[in-house]
């Protein structure tokens, strides 16, 4: 550009300081058709991909050399404009790309904003229909989805504002760009507590008043939600989303529970410490004395007054729980028994580990390969660890052992009487976590009954674990009455938010704050997305055109009993996967499920016959809107209690067991049906035992992973 063109820039500058709102409107059509059109490829050496939802073109545009050329015309019409009219006059407007398709890629679908109405000043620059705002919005979340951290932040931001041409809009830095998106980063308030005399600290001080104490190890850093204001927000968005809102469907649960922060250090976001003086044992009794609460109540009442211990009630500490005006569900109802860790952590660990002491070294080896090589279908993250991993464990891979894997593994490892007394518990608690419900109004009563059998002969087989966590087990049964199936009250979401939170950490510094800063970022960005209603999806996934339809007769033969058509060709479609009521299940021909197993289903072969049938599933096809499943059918040998048979317990066992597992052919018959997608109930976990299969179905979909 040569010195000429530089005084011409100044001298337009300095002379035109406002355009009329007929020529703004005018010169920003003009700017946008004359960016849509192609450059020369030849001119514009160093170029940048983008793409328009309008076309199918890929323009190409140079960085440096197409700004100066646009640059250039529009100077020279300002200076023939200014020449022919000196009182039209208007303020120049900065000039760049329009990148707003690249970020509408890296944002993961979020649309760029098309009003043409949007003050220029509002504008990331002025060649883009994009706000600033909504540019600091996208950025964000592809952000805060990359984990990526403050410093890089920085320096992506630096980069982005250099490619553009100068003047534009992009937040120099996160502090910024969080400014102009009016983020409050003050969702948690910080304070310092001294540990030694519950004193507050100002943050800018290194010493207690009170008791003189500089003692770093002796303050806590306590960050403050104004807990009534979000649950106010949170409940106007939920609200939003239900069908009746005069109903009451917010179910909150407290929880306590921690994380380390750092590999290379002790520091966690919590501790607590409590000296345990002995183990108490739990035997079994017959009857159980449950408070209601008003005698709760009027013992924690007696406790604060007499400073003394009223049945469990610590008068010394407090008498009258603090939750007592929170909780819109009196105490002690409101205590939930998370079986996260009372049964799977801790109850179910413990039984398992006295069962596999009981076994020789060639039948632990067994059991060991039985677990590490079983399949599940796809949405199991976890499968089960084998007992020499046991110190490592994961309460899903606990679950996945209890419920499933438990029962056909040891079959024939350990004698069938105290399988069978195991049985009682693995049932129980299956029937508390099952959805739906297996036996109506009957489930709990049924469950209640084999765990009251299990926990009364439970010192018959073991010896010195009858305690406290096992007594817990025996309110399982009111639980159920009161919030419903185990799979709702679980832990495992508490489990998945705290490690996350726990990734939110760069650095070696400054913990509290950066897990405070980026939660608040967070919990603004999901407050301003617009969250869609939960919504039941049934669709095909993964044509298969390469697949030959006269391989399967059957399929063409059921296709013209229904259709008119006679070019089944062209009208049946195979498909190598389907969603059904939002669950993904596969087919034989799909060649991509690995390991897992996915297409082992149980099912009607109609809606008005509820013979359960349980097969594999060789490939959905789809004609005339219609949807079906091809599946080859295994026969049942014979119930799973038989055998259980010679067991004391088998009079309570047969039904649940029967219910919860099958005794199939290893081999599958010369059977083949055809069904609609619907009538596809579970997806199911398959066992080898002998020459037979034992067949198990999903216990609970939705529950976390």
């Amino acid at each position: 550009m040569d010195f000429d063109f530089s005084e011409a820039l100044d001298f337009v500058t300095s002379r035109n300081s406002k355009r009329s709102i007929i020529n703004n409107e005018r010169k920003m059509k003009k700017r946008k058709l004359h960016y849509e059109q192609t450059p020369n490829d030849n001119e514009l050496p160093d170029v940048i991909s983008s793409f328009t939802p309008d076309t199918d073109v890929q323009n190409k545009i140079t960085t440096n050399v197409e700004n100066d050329y646009l640059l250039e015309n529009q100077m020279n019409e300002n200076l023939m404009e200014y020449e022919d009219n000196l009182n039209d006059s208007y303020q120049m407007e900065n000039l760049n790309i329009n990148d707003t398709h690249i970020i509408g890629d890296l944002s993961d679908g979020l649309e760029c904003c098309d009003d043409l109405n949007i003050d220029s000043k509002n504008l990331l620059h002025n060649y883009t229909n994009m706000s600033t705002k909504e540019f600091c919005s996208n950025l964000l979340n592809l952000l805060r989805k990359s984990n990526i951290c403050k410093s890089h932040a920085n320096h992506l931001l630096s980069f982005i504002s250099s490619t553009l041409p100068l003047p534009n809009n992009v937040p120099k830095n996160m502090e910024n760009l969080i400014t102009r998106l009016e983020i409050e980063n003050n969702t948690l308030k910080k304070r310092i507590l001294c540990t030694s005399c519950n004193s507050n600290l100002s943050c800018d001080k290194k010493c207690c008043v009170k008791c003189q104490s500089s003692n770093s190890k002796t303050f806590a850093y306590i960050y403050d939600m104004n807990i009534e204001e979000y649950i106010k927000s949170i409940y106007t968005r939920l609200k939003l989303l239900k069908n009746n809102p005069n109903v009451n469907f917010i179910t909150f649960l407290l929880h306590l529970d921690g994380i380390k922060l750092s590999k290379s250090s002790n520091m966690k976001m919590w501790f607590y410490k409590e000296p345990v003086a002995r183990i108490w044992q739990y035997f079994y009794e017959k009857k159980l004395f449950l408070r209601n609460p008003e005698k709760y109540h009027k013992q924690s009442e007696d406790a604060e007054s007499s400073k003394e211990i009223v049945y469990g009630h610590k008068g010394q500490l407090f008498g009258i729980s603090i939750l007592q005006d929170i909780l819109d569900i009196s105490l002690p109802y409101s205590i939930l028994i998370d079986y996260q860790h009372v049964t799977l952590l801790r109850h179910t660990k413990t039984v398992l580990n006295e069962i596999y002491k009981l076994l020789k070294p060639s039948k632990r080896e067994q059991l060991n390969n039985k677990l590490r090589l079983q399949s599940f279908p796809h949405f199991f993250h976890r499968k089960m660890k084998p007992f020499t991993e046991f110190a490592f464990i994961k309460a899903t891979e606990l679950r996945n052992i209890l419920y499933y894997g438990c029962l056909p593994s040891l079959l024939g490892l350990i004698d069938i009487e105290r399988l069978a007394h195991f049985a009682l518990f693995v049932c129980s608690i299956r029937l508390y976590h099952l959805q739906p419900s297996m036996f109506d109004n009957q489930t709990q009563t049924i469950a209640d009954a084999l765990f009251d059998q299990y926990y009364k002969d439970h010192e018959l087989f073991y010896t010195g674990i009858q305690n406290f966590v096992l007594h817990l087990h025996r309110h399982f049964g009111a639980q159920y009455r009161n919030y419903g199936s185990l799979a709702n009250i679980g832990c495992f979401h508490q489990e998945d938010l705290i490690g996350h939170i726990s990734k939110n950490i760069h650095g070696s510094n400054y913990y509290s704050d950066l897990i405070v800063h980026y939660y608040s970022i967070d919990f603004h960005l999901y407050a301003q997305t617009a969250h869609a209603k939960f919504t039941t999806i049934s669709k095909p996934i993964d044509l298969n055109v390469d697949i030959n339809l006269n391989n399967y007769p059957i399929v063409t033969q059921y296709h013209d009993k229904i259709c008119t058509c006679l070019n089944p060709l062209s009208c049946v479609s195979i498909y190598r996967r389907f969603l059904i009521r939002n669950n993904m299940f596969h087919s034989l021909i799909y060649n991509k499920r690995g390991k897992s197993n996915s297409y082992f289903v149980s099912y009607y072969k109609s809606s008005n016959d509820h013979n359960q049938h349980f097969g594999r599933i060789k490939l959905f096809f789809t004609f005339s809107n219609s949807n079906y499943a091809l599946l080859q059918r295994y026969i049942q040998d014979d119930n799973f209690s038989s055998l259980f048979e010679t067991s004391s317990y088998f009079s309570l066992l047969e039904k649940p067991l029967d219910k919860f597992f099958s005794l199939l052919s290893k081999e599958s018959s010369d059977l083949i049906d055809i069904i609609d997608v619907n009538n596809i109930l579970k997806h199911c976990i398959t066992f080898e035992f002998h020459q037979q299969l034992i067949v198990t179905e999903v216990s609970a979909y939705h529950e976390h992973d």
